[in-house]
């Protein structure tokens, strides 16, 4: 817990979650911003309001949710406060303790629906170029293609990856963007020897991909043109 200033702006980090609750769900970037203006602990603040946008991520039910939320983002990330400094990045120009929020979300925990909001969610930014989150969406992928123990669980979100920012994980296939990531058992079996993002793995992902359509996965039969393609529609 801590709390924020002395004066009229104090808060507690309770009332920073519930503040940026009501923030979030109203998609005000300005009330989103305001309390980190003049904050002694903007640090603090950033992580109670990156902790509420990926809760709110992964409670998403639709599309048009994510959506919003994502040009929420953007729309903060647009408002700069001369000055301030987190991890010596700007607030919010570079979204300092994002990344860091959302990587605390890829430890795991979510059920299949939530963990397929927030990839979809973190694919967005990344598609958009508001956030660089490609090494998520990696492991991600790397979980479902890639392991003995089966597709179905991450399934969906890897789809997310692929329909949502389909684009960006050719790119950086193409341009060989490395990582220090696991590689599968099954892309090393079928000679993927880069960890990162390369055109080995990524004819492998597809090569994959059309195998679990037709055996039947339906995540996969509906987005299948696109998939293959790249995220071209």
């Amino acid at each position: 817990m801590f709390e924020q200033g002395k004066g009229e702006n104090r808060m507690t980090y309770e009332e920073a979650l519930r503040h940026y609750r009501s923030a979030v769900a109203a998609a005000d970037a300005d009330a989103f911003v305001a309390p980190l203006a003049g904050a002694d602990d903007p640090e603090a603040l950033l992580w109670a309001a990156w902790q509420t946008v990926t809760s709110f991520a992964a409670e998403a039910k639709s599309d048009q949710e994510l959506a919003r939320l994502s040009a929420l983002v953007a729309a903060v990330q647009g408002q700069e406060l001369s000055g301030v400094r987190v991890w010596e990045l700007r607030v919010f120009t570079d979204l300092p303790v994002l990344g860091a929020q959302l990587r605390e979300e890829w430890n795991g925990g979510r059920p299949q629906a939530e963990w397929t909001a927030l990839n979809s969610f973190a694919a967005r930014l990344t598609a958009a170029g508001t956030h660089d989150a490609l090494l998520l969406g990696l492991w991600t992928i790397s979980s479902a293609l890639e392991t003995f123990e089966g597709p179905a669980e991450n399934l969906p979100a890897a789809v997310e990856w692929f329909t949502q920012a389909g684009d960006r994980l050719a790119g950086a296939a193409i341009h060989g963007r490395t990582y220090a990531a696991r590689l599968g058992e099954l892309a090393a079996q079928a000679g993927v020897t880069e960890p990162g993002f390369s055109v080995p793995r990524w004819a492998f992902w597809r090569s994959r991909l059309q195998t679990l359509s037709r055996e039947g996965f339906k995540a996969i039969k509906r987005y299948d043109a696109r998939i293959v393609s790249g995220g071209k529609k």
